[in-house]
């Protein structure tokens, strides 16, 4: 899950708020399925919302959670 924060972090601040599973997919090196997956659960879990065709957006605390992964 961490490698997830960090890219989604990643990219929301270089300017892209709501990342797809394909992005994940091809900067983890993962399926487009597992990075899915993988964003479902991070949105049951409470670090942000999955859109449906659109992606993951991190919510505060999402965004507080990748910022210690951060460091």
């Amino acid at each position: 899950m961490y490698r997830y924060m960090k890219e989604i972090y990643r990219a929301h601040e270089n300017g892209l708020p709501v990342v797809g599973p394909t992005y994940l997919a091809r900067a983890i090196g993962v399926s487009k399925s597992t990075a899915h997956h993988m964003l479902k659960n991070m949105e049951r879990m409470g670090f942000g919302r999955y859109i449906e065709r659109k992606g993951f957006v991190l919510n505060e605390r999402g965004m507080e959670e990748a910022r210690k992964i951060m460091r």
